[in-house]
């Protein structure tokens, strides 16, 4: 294609055809100088700089990487980072938000009921132990493990109303006893309730291994 140098619309033709060109560049392919195609963009309001030269003047967090995120298939920006005197930078592998850590996933506890987020790693993993026989179930926490633990050990079902969401008990299901040896009155759970009595020779209940102790003395020194 050939170019009048007297003609201004070639000039803005060239810079919309090839933004990466330098205003040197256009000049060279025009006849005029870098300056007088400066002018003339600028009169016509189009960008006077190459696009290499406006990504590397773009500020750092506003560049972006070649490879795409994997999770979201979008470009990820620069990131900065800044220990003590020295300053450096690279391209993340996923957007902060992207990340496999990140990405969490909502689970129910089945012991307490309890709703509780994990790691999609964490999660996964959890789940591999479960399909090789190492785990029985996902648990919000290291007691309610504890809990379904010796509930089937004792063969109890677990009781739903002694447990109750974001860590609160809920005691209307709950039995209330006097200790045999202080009389303190304490509340168990019903399924507690109803194991201990069963398995109680005595009738009794205490509210502690102190209070058992002491009744256990007490029956010595009497029998004595």
């Amino acid at each position: 294609m050939t170019y009048n140098k007297n003609n201004k619309i070639y000039v803005a033709q060239i810079r919309q055809d090839n933004p990466e060109m330098t205003l040197l560049a256009i000049g060279n392919i025009v006849g005029i100088t870098k300056e007088r195609v400066r002018q003339i963009l600028k009169k016509a309001g189009m960008e006077t700089r190459s696009s290499k030269e406006v990504y590397e003047r773009r500020p750092l967090h506003l560049k972006f990487g070649k490879k795409p995120c994997p999770t979201c298939n979008k470009l990820v920006p620069y990131h900065q980072r800044k220990y003590g005197l020295y300053t450096y930078g690279s391209y993340p592998k996923y957007h902060v938000e992207c990340r496999p850590g990140q990405v969490k996933i909502d689970v129910v506890c089945p012991y307490c009921d309890k709703s509780f987020q994990l790691d999609t790693d964490e999660y996964s993993r959890k789940l591999e132990r479960i399909q090789n026989g190492n785990q029985k179930a996902i648990y919000c926490s290291h007691r309610c493990v504890i809990n379904a633990y010796w509930d089937s050990v004792h063969q109890r079902i677990p009781n739903d109303c002694g447990y109750v969401m974001r860590g609160k008990r809920n005691t209307a299901s709950w039995i209330t006893f006097q200790c045999g040896t202080c009389g303190v009155e304490k509340s168990i759970r019903d399924q507690e309730y109803a194991h201990r009595i069963n398995n109680s020779l005595t009738g009794l209940l205490f509210c502690g291994r102190k209070c058992l102790g002491d009744w256990i003395r007490r029956i010595k020194k009497k029998g004595a």
